[in-house]
C-alpha cells in the first residue's frame, strides 16, 4: 500500500501538480486502494487499481479524471459529490452512521461541514461514541444545507480521518413529515421530534378544572387513542 501511494505521489510531482494526501484516509479493499487528497483548495477521492483484472468496486463512482500510473496500476480521481458520497457509504461501511441504542454518546453538530475532522480527533481522545451528523432543519435552512449535505460532509470527514469506531446521525428539531422523510432518505439514524408548536406554555398556571377541560378537548381521533389508552400507557409508570 505504501508503495502504491509513493508511486502516485511521484507521478503527480512529475506533472508539477501540487497535491496533499490525507494519509489517515488510505484504505485497501481487495486489490483497490482508496484515499482522499487535496489539490489546491479542493478535496478529492482517489482510487488506484490494477490494470489487469480490476476490481469492480469503483464502477459506480463518477470519475472526473483517470489514467495510468505505470503498466500495472491505473488511477481515477473523483469529486466529493452526492453520487460519490452515496457509493462511498456502500463500499466503505465505516463511513455510514449506525443506530446508537443505549450507548453513552456525545453530539458534536458541525454546522458548516468543516469542523468534523476536529470533532473526530477530540472524541478519539475521550473514548466516547459521537453523534457527528447533528443539525436541526432550522439550522440547515439558515446555512443553506440539506440533510444530504450534512450526511455527505460527515462521511467524507470520517473517511479523511480513517475513523472506524462508529458514529450516529441525529435529525434534530423535526416538525413536519416532509422533514422526517428528507432526513430518513439521507440516512439519519436518530430522529428528535419537536412538538413545541403544540405545547401549551400556560399549562403550568392552570387550575385542576382548567386542566381537565383542556384534557377533554384534546384531538383524540388524531391521537389514535382514547383517554383510557393514555392512562394505561403513562399513569403510574416509571421511565428511565
Amino acid at each position: 500500500m505504501k508503495d502504491t501511494i509513493r508511486i502516485f505521489k511521484r507521478f503527480f510531482e512529475d506533472q508539477k501538480r501540487d497535491i496533499k494526501i490525507y494519509d489517515s484516509s488510505v484504505v485497501e479493499k481487495g486489490n483497490v486502494t482508496f484515499f482522499l487528497m487535496r489539490e489546491k483548495y479542493e478535496r478529492k477521492m482517489v482510487i488506484i487499481y490494477p490494470s489487469r483484472n480490476p476490481d469492480d468496486v469503483h464502477k459506480n463512482f463518477i470519475a472526473e479524471e483517470e489514467g495510468k500510473l505505470n503498466k500495472a496500476l491505473n488511477y481515477k480521481i473523483y469529486s466529493c459529490n452526492d453520487q460519490n458520497a452515496s457509493e462511498l457509504r456502500k463500499q466503505l461501511p465505516f463511513t455510514r452512521p449506525q443506530v446508537i441504542g443505549l450507548t453513552p454518546a456525545i453530539g458534536t453538530g458541525d454546522r458548516v461541514g468543516l469542523a468534523t475532522p476536529g470533532h473526530i480527533r477530540a472524541v478519539r481522545k475521550l473514548g466516547v461514541f459521537p453523534v457527528l451528523a447533528l443539525q436541526s432543519i432550522r439550522e440547515m435552512k439558515r446555512t443553506f444545507r440539506s440533510p444530504q449535505d450534512v450526511m455527505n460532509d460527515v462521511s467524507w470527514a470520517v473517511f479523511q480521518e480513517g475513523y472506524r469506531d462508529g458514529f450516529a446521525a441525529d435529525a434534530d428539531h423535526l416538525k413536519t413529515e416532509r422533514d422526517i422523510r428528507a432526513t430518513f432518505e439521507a440516512g439519519f439514524t436518530m430522529y428528535t421530534i419537536d412538538p413545541s408548536d403544540y405545547v401549551d406554555d400556560e399549562a403550568d398556571e392552570y387550575d385542576l378544572k382548567m386542566l381537565k377541560e383542556k384534557f377533554e378537548q384534546l384531538p383524540w381521533s388524531d391521537l389514535a387513542c382514547d383517554r383510557k389508552d393514555l392512562f394505561e400507557m403513562y399513569l403510574e409508570k416509571e421511565f428511565k
